[in-house]
């Protein structure tokens, strides 16, 4: 045993500390490191806000087309300057040229169906006014014919009225008399 221990304190007087020494020194230089980098380093702030926006000047930002489609032309470009408004892509619209045409289409086709409606509708106010002409023309026919008729009743009241005061007519001609007057009398 004695061999053992020899060997054990050889080896322990030949390293004397270097692990431990080696160690502290490591641990040491890091937190010299440390403590010069909290000093000399910029280190950014961060704040919270629900109305402000961070943008860095080399970070990239998303951009979004307010409608889908295909790209037609570009002028995107890498590490170009974009200014605000400036076109960066072009769609496609094929698709909504030929929805317009179509529309367009339609109209023009419209525009000779409503000139014929308009010239329809002009021939049906004129056939209009024409009856109502017609309308007052034989409202004022019937009115004189009334009137006619209505002369010829009194006329035939008076002849009957005249043949009995006359007298000397016999009562067939006196009821032939009354019956006139009361035919002309239902005609007016």
């Amino acid at each position: 045993m004695s061999l053992a221990f020899s060997r054990s304190t050889r080896a322990l007087e030949a390293d004397r500390g270097r692990v431990a020494h080696t160690a502290i020194l490591v641990a040491l230089l890091l937190l010299g490191a440390w403590i010069a980098w909290s000093f000399v380093a910029r280190v950014p702030i961060f704040e919270t806000s629900d109305a402000a926006r961070l943008e860095v000047e080399r970070a990239s930002h998303p951009v979004e087309a307010s409608v889908a489609g295909r790209i037609h032309s570009t002028r995107l470009a890498v590490g170009r300057t974009v200014n605000a408004g400036e076109v960066l892509v072009e769609l496609d619209a094929t698709t909504q040229k030929l929805q317009l045409q179509e529309e367009q289409t339609r109209t023009a086709a419209i525009v000779p169906q409503l000139e014929a409606l308009a010239r329809e509708l002009a021939a049906a106010e004129q056939t209009l006014a024409d009856l109502s002409e017609t309308g007052n023309v034989l409202i004022e026919e019937a009115r004189a014919k009334h009137k006619q008729e209505e002369t010829a009743a009194r006329f035939a009241k008076e002849e009957a009225d005249r043949k009995r005061r006359a007298g000397g007519f016999s009562d067939l001609e006196l009821l032939r008399a009354d019956a006139e007057a009361e035919n002309r009398a239902a005609a007016a």
